[in-house]
């Protein structure tokens, strides 16, 4: 929840794949975005999707402490469509890797005591909260016309300050 509101423009997340099962081929990430229910505040209706094709990967030169220890990885992708946040809005985050199921991606967290995430697969048929934290950023970087404004405005007050 944000305390303003805001248009996102880039994500940046962390993860791993495990078994260390990179992929060779193109990979597309999914990105949704949830509204919360009203009765429980878990994931609800979705109202944003985008699609992201070949986020830029680095590793970030730490290693998972589990099975295999995976190496850690930093994606970062501008978003195809603005994401438009409401201030005091409650929303539920999610990325998946879409179409490699044997990459076995994997959206980096923490263990924490607040049932901070929930998970949503047939098994289960509901989502279902459990403790941890994902890692990620939501970044509001000014379209390229406000930047060109941006920029001008301070030419200009440069020049007129130097006379």
């Amino acid at each position: 929840m944000l305390t303003e509101p805001a248009v996102i423009r880039r994500i940046v997340f962390w993860g791993f794949y495990h078994f260390d099962s990179q992929p060779v081929v193109d990979e597309t990430f999914r990105v949704r975005l949830y509204d919360a229910r009203p009765g429980d505040g878990l994931p609800g209706d979705v109202v944003y999707e985008s699609f992201l094709l070949n986020p830029q990967r680095s590793f970030t030169g730490r290693f998972i402490i589990t099975s295999g220890a995976p190496a850690e990885f930093r994606f970062s992708s501008d978003l195809t469509t603005p994401l438009v946040l409401d201030a005091q809005t409650p929303y539920w985050l999610e990325v998946a890797q879409d179409g490699i199921l044997e990459s076995h991606f994997r959206w980096e967290f923490s263990i924490s005591g607040d049932l901070n995430q929930s998970f949503l697969n047939p098994i289960v048929g509901d989502w279902t909260p459990t403790p941890g934290d994902t890692a990620y950023q939501l970044i509001a970087i000014p379209e390229p016309s406000t930047l060109f404004l941006l920029i001008l405005g301070v030419t200009i007050y440069r020049s007129r300050r130097a006379r």
